[in-house]
């Protein structure tokens, strides 16, 4: 090559056409630099690198254990470039026991373990299709995101991050993609908390599968569509204290699922989704869990502590639904804005209360229309599986309370209510005693929907208010059930529509002596009997001033008695 240069450079024509003499020393100067131009050219080249060896355990740095890559192993040097594709079939291991700097590197072959004790810096990424990836530091500044470290990118990806620290985020993107981690760190490109984890592919997953914490990182979970999850598989997760796990994918819904969970950072539902859910066998919010921009979440699972704070944001919904019970501890506080909805529909099939409030819930209405639920948000009858309790504080202003479930008067405990309405949809057992729903009582006002009262007196004239609403677009046509009850004042059955049962009803008036009186006079209402028995000691008017009223009986035979009109 060098002769040929010589003799090109003497073959250069000079201004007038002339072939240029040069001396002989500044010709081989200039050819050896030529020469050497050409091959630092030809030197700068990307290799796209194979691994081949698929059994045992074998060094990164073994270059027969890789094809295609300039009979070395892939390492940025002298100009060079290296992408790495771990592809092959079979059960391997492969060891990285100093840094490497490379372009992108693959990784997919669900038998093969990357076991890294140092650094590899990928300028363009990691993509884990399957595989793992164990120990050791992967920095990215490229991928999918700009920021990626390991990016698990193709429909279906399915990899492990084993006690490995990124700089660089991690990005869960594919559709059905998972990635499972015992022990993971997720920091920023210089290596700085917090990390950014996206699981933010259609229905994607990030799943634990230890005992272990998760921290010091931001979680975007849920993208465009679909579901992202965060989950447990294994052991407890805890949620640590710098920890936002922000379910922010308009579009999408957020998924906390799997087994015990325990929450000490900040959980943000903002997605508009109605969908998002936390299904956990057991839940502890130590930290902060808030719904905004009209977002609602179901609480399932077994069970479920407050022992910090949930907000609710108007238009947004919280729905407690676990198995084993829900706890709201003396220190927990559950607030919810005006023209939110708090539904508190727990329950415990091994006896122990469904709901139980020891600290504070408040609802602070002001026009919209904010509702509150307390217990199963139907009538379960005489099933204690449904019982719900309140010693700490019911806060309610402006606020439909809805009180469901199994309850007695001394669960009721303190309930400040200051505007709105009250509704019976479960079950109150009185127990032989008295309900007070005069003024200034929680219970002012208490409106019938589905709901059963037994075993008691009522005092204060409620009668008047048990059947007198009208139609609820939630709840429908007021209705219930008197069972074994003493009214001391009117029962007005007055609302459109409404449907009074009774076995075992005494009418008086609000000296609590007889007669009484009962007033079905709401345009179609109705007052049945549900077993054989008689009505005496009221005066009954039947028809208002449309429509029908009746009296009737819906099983056995209804007599009526001697001093009834």
């Amino acid at each position: 090559m060098f002769e040929r240069v010589c003799a090109i450079l003497q073959a250069i024509p000079d201004s007038r056409g002339r072939g240029v003499s040069v001396h002989r020393t500044a010709r081989h100067a200039a050819a050896l630099a030529l020469i050497g131009l050409w091959a630092g050219q030809a030197f700068a080249t990307n290799y796209s690198c194979t691994w081949v060896t698929t059994t045992g355990t074998t060094s990164w740095f073994t270059s027969a254990s890789w094809s295609t890559c300039n009979s070395t192993s892939p390492n940025n040097s002298s100009g060079n470039t290296y992408d790495a594709a771990i592809a092959a079939s079979g059960t391997y291991t492969i060891t990285v026991s100093s840094p490497v700097t490379i372009g992108l590197l693959t990784l997919d072959a669900t038998g093969a373990t990357l076991s890294n004790s140092s650094t590899i810096t990928a300028t363009n990424g990691v993509t884990l299709d399957a595989g793992t990836i164990s120990g050791g530091t992967i920095a990215g500044t490229g991928g999918p995101n700009g920021t990626t470290a390991v990016s698990l990118s193709v429909s279906g990806a399915n990899g492990t991050l084993d006690n490995v620290t990124l700089d660089g985020s991690l990005d869960v993107i594919g559709q059905n993609a998972s990635a499972y981690f015992d022990g993971l760190t997720v920091n920023d490109t210089s290596g700085n908390s917090p990390g950014v984890i996206n699981i933010t592919g259609m229905d994607s997953n990030l799943y634990s599968t230890a005992t272990q914490t998760l921290d010091n990182a931001t979680v975007h979970l849920g993208g465009s569509s679909g579901s992202g999850l965060l989950g447990s598989q294994g052991g407890t997760l805890t949620l640590g204290s710098h920890l936002q796990v922000l379910a922010d994918g308009a579009g999408s819904y957020g998924y906390i699922y799997g087994n015990s969970l325990i929450n000490d950072g900040t959980i943000v539902f903002s997605n508009g989704s109605g969908s998002n859910e936390i299904t956990t066998t057991t839940f502890a919010n130590n930290g902060a869990v808030s719904l905004t921009n009209g977002s609602g979440i179901y609480v399932y699972g077994s069970s479920f502590t407050n022992n910090n704070a949930i907000t609710v944001a108007s238009g947004s919904t919280l729905n407690l639904r676990t198995s084993s019970g829900a706890t709201n501890t003396t220190t927990g506080t559950i607030t919810g804005a005006n023209g939110s909805t708090v539904d508190l529909s727990s329950y415990n099939a091994s006896g122990s209360p469904g709901f139980a409030n020891a600290g504070a819930v408040t609802m602070n209405g002001s026009g919209g229309t904010t509702v509150l639920g307390v217990g199963y948000q139907g009538n379960p009858g005489n099933n204690t599986d449904y019982e719900w309790t309140n010693t700490g504080t019911i806060t309610v202003t402006d606020t439909d309370l809805r009180l469901g479930g199994y309850f007695t008067p001394a669960a009721l405990g303190t309930i400040s209510r200051t505007g709105g309405t009250v509704e019976l949809l479960g079950y109150l057992e009185l127990g032989g005693g008295t309900l007070s729903t005069g003024s200034g009582s929680p219970l002012s006002g208490l409106a019938m929907y589905g709901g059963t009262i037994h075993d008691g007196t009522i005092d204060a004239n409620a009668g008047a208010s048990l059947f007198a609403s009208g139609y609820n677009s939630s709840l429908g046509y007021s209705s219930g059930t008197l069972d074994n009850v003493t009214l001391d004042g009117n029962l007005d059955i007055t609302g459109q529509n409404a449907i009074a049962y009774f076995d075992g009803l005494a009418v008086n008036d609000t000296s609590g002596n007889s007669p009484g009186v009962i007033n079905i006079t709401g345009m179609d209402s109705n007052l049945y009997s549900t077993a054989t028995q008689t009505l005496d000691n009221a005066t009954v008017h039947l028809g208002g001033s449309s429509g029908s009223g009746l009296l009737g009986s819906q099983g056995g035979t209804l007599t009526l008695g001697s001093h009834l009109q």
